[in-house]
């Protein structure tokens, strides 16, 4: 009788410990899930993109505007654009290079603007953009657009200043996540970015950055952060005080 007592406890024991086993294999498979979440990194990724050349990023546009705003002769006496008309500048950009690709369609229009005795005042021009890139941590189909202004048109000045709108968005695959797919929108604020107007590269200036992405499961994340421009080919990104180096 003592032996079946005994036996019926050792049952007891097992049926416990067999039932922890599985609270415990339940929590773990829940916690599991959320590798669905972007992280910081996910957000990085995407930021670094808008801003690469070899993307078709906002370093390649900006390229592109100030040496437009160069090749029309706005910087003399006699520009070859007339004030107050508009003017549209259509053009695509393809890149392959160390494992980089992009291909991008930009259809954009640009406008002098001019004070009361025809001296040239500042430069308008807007874009909007579809295509893709292709890189060794993620693939993107995307578009975007911007509305920027820029200033200090006159010959006396090395730099052009340039502030704005820029607005990034589209669906991205990630090469490195377990949660590799996900939607995003990426919306600058550019604040006195100063652009060489020879080299047409970007000497300084500053950019307010939101990022908003999108999961499966319609959960959204959202990171805030600066960019810092540093006038040596890169950037610097600052999101919940983590500071990151981005190559232009």
């Amino acid at each position: 009788m003592k032996k079946l007592v005994y036996s019926l406890k050792s049952l007891a024991v097992v049926a416990v410990l067999f039932m922890s086993a599985q609270v415990v294999v339940s929590c773990n498979s829940d916690d599991s899930n959320s590798s669905d979440a972007l992280q910081e990194e996910d957000a990085v990724e995407v930021i670094e993109n808008s801003l690469k050349e070899d993307t078709g990023g906002l370093s390649k546009t900006v390229e592109t505007t100030v040496s437009l705003v160069d090749e029309e002769g706005v910087y003399t006496e006699t520009p070859y654009i007339n004030c107050g008309e508009t003017y549209n500048h259509n053009y695509s950009f393809q890149n392959e290079v160390n494992n980089y690709s992009a291909d991008y369609q930009f259809t954009s229009t640009y406008m002098l603007n001019c004070n009361g005795n025809s001296n040239p005042e500042s430069f308008s021009y807007q874009f909007t953009n579809v295509g893709t890139y292709d890189t060794p941590r993620m693939g993107s189909n995307d578009g975007s657009n911007a509305n920027w202004s820029l200033t200090g048109l006159d010959s006396s000045t090395d730099n052009i200043a340039l502030n704005g709108s820029y607005v990034r968005n589209g669906s991205q695959v990630s090469k490195v996540r377990y949660m590799n797919s996900f939607t995003s929108t990426l919306t600058y604020s550019i604040t006195n970015l100063q652009v060489n107007k020879t080299s047409y590269q970007i000497q300084s200036g500053t950019a307010a950055v939101s990022f908003v992405g999108t999961v499966s499961n319609g959960n959204q994340y959202t990171y805030n952060g600066s960019v810092t421009f540093n006038g040596d080919g890169t950037a610097t990104l600052t999101i919940n005080g983590n500071v990151y180096i981005i190559n232009l």
